[in-house]
């Protein structure tokens, strides 16, 4: 069958709320966590690999708030340098600095009265931060080039890659801007440490992208689903995203089978500490993984569930009732 052009994962309304799917307990822990601080004004500081959804949680952050109907901004501190980083988060007048022929309102003022998203924060330069700081402890903000302030009221969600605590440390971040941001932190764990969720993602993102393109998808092999939770994701969710769209597209059948998933998966070799970090995943968060992994891969038959995991039925249905899961139809016997 000839690949089909079909049209970007991320053209659809759901995928605002993909990278927060799932039943691992950390993102459930997560998803809890917002719903308790998105009513508040405290600043939130996200932190996560690229591609765990940080943005996804800013904006869920700002939806839960009383200023959902007010501007989200988003400003991404890497993305500039000098004038252009100053200008763009507190505006400049005329004639502030060379090519400057017209007056701009930096993000901080478009932001009034809605969020401001400070997207990979520990871009900020030094003498970047020291301004920021002054305007979020004066709750205002003076233009480049401009002789007075205007009053700002927003609400800080700042995103970064880095352990920000270890750039206080180095000397690169300020101490003071650190607090004023970290008053509410979220960390988003990587998806090589929330394996159960892989192919319940990857079949949310398969199921879209065939219904784009007008295709028959009926699931994922065996072995596509095994590599699948081997590989460890350095791309995180976005990457898992992206390989189970190509997938889909180059698919001879309705089942995306192993040779349809991008080399460097298909050849994904088990690693422990790859898929569960010790030092970070507790013994009952691996016992729950394994046992919801077994209960998909089953289709939530007890019988064999139970045989795969060496324990009895009575055994199997204990632990579902303490662990509180659920299957989508209820269990088969």
């Amino acid at each position: 069958m000839a690949p089909t052009a079909c049209p970007p994962v991320g053209t659809s309304p759901a995928h605002e709320v993909d990278a927060l799917v799932g039943r691992n307990p950390r993102i459930q822990r997560i998803k809890e966590l917002i719903g308790i601080v998105s009513p508040a004004m405290s600043a939130v500081l996200v932190t996560g690999e690229s591609g765990t959804g940080k943005h996804l949680v800013a904006e869920a952050i700002h939806a839960g708030s009383s200023r959902a109907n007010g501007p989200l901004v988003r400003v991404n501190c890497s993305a500039f340098r000098g004038e252009a980083l100053e200008s763009e988060l507190f505006g400049h007048e005329v004639g502030a600095y060379a090519g400057a022929t017209r007056a701009r309102a930096g993000a901080l003022r478009r932001a009034h009265g809605g969020t401001l998203v400070l997207e990979e924060v520990a871009g900020l330069p030094i003498p970047t931060q020291v301004k920021l700081l002054r305007a979020i402890q004066e709750r205002e903000v003076q233009p480049v080039g401009a002789d007075g302030a205007h009053k700002v009221d927003v609400r800080l969600i700042s995103t970064t890659r880095c352990d920000l605590s270890e750039e206080v440390r180095e000397g690169r971040f300020r101490e003071d801007l650190f607090f004023r941001l970290n008053v509410i932190p979220i960390v988003l764990p990587p998806l090589r440490e929330r394996p159960d969720d892989i192919p319940l993602l990857a079949e949310r993102f398969a199921r879209r992208v065939a219904e784009g393109c007008g295709r028959r998808f009926r699931g994922f092999t065996d072995r596509a689903l095994s590599a699948m939770e081997r590989y460890d994701w350095p791309g995180n969710v976005r990457e898992l995203e992206n390989a189970c769209e190509r997938a889909v597209v180059l698919a001879d059948g309705e089942l995306v089978d192993l040779h349809d998933l991008p080399p460097e998966i298909r050849g994904a070799k088990p690693c422990l500490d790859g898929s569960y970090r010790l030092n970070t995943v507790r013994l009952s968060e691996v016992e729950e993984i394994v046992i919801r992994r077994v209960l998909t891969r089953t289709g939530w038959n007890i019988k064999r569930s139970a045989e795969l995991l060496g324990i009895t039925r009575a055994t199997l249905y204990s632990k579902i009732k303490k662990l509180g899961l659920a299957s989508p139809r209820g269990p088969s016997r």
